[in-house]
């Protein structure tokens, strides 16, 4: 695995391993305590940090979880 942005790349097993598990227990705990939860897997500026076209994309995902779980209000009427 490795992360991406432009024509940059890390490799770096350690980090990679380091942000692996720390997803696994994101989503064991988000499922534990029911909770709603988006993993990014997309590119990033460093390792850790999404691009703009990854918070673009981040906030989209949020939103449909949001919504498929009813926490999100009603859109206003036009």
């Amino acid at each position: 695995m490795s992360f991406v942005n432009d024509s940059r790349q890390w490799e770096d097993s350690e980090a990679i391993r380091w942000i692996g598990q720390y997803i696994d227990v994101s989503d064991r705990v988000a499922l534990e305590l029911d909770v709603p939860a988006v993993t990014y897997r997309g590119s990033r500026l460093d390792v850790i940090h999404p691009d703009d076209e990854g918070y673009q994309w981040l906030v989209a995902d949020l939103i449909d979880v949001l919504d498929e779980r009813g926490m999100l209000p009603p859109a206003p009427a036009r």
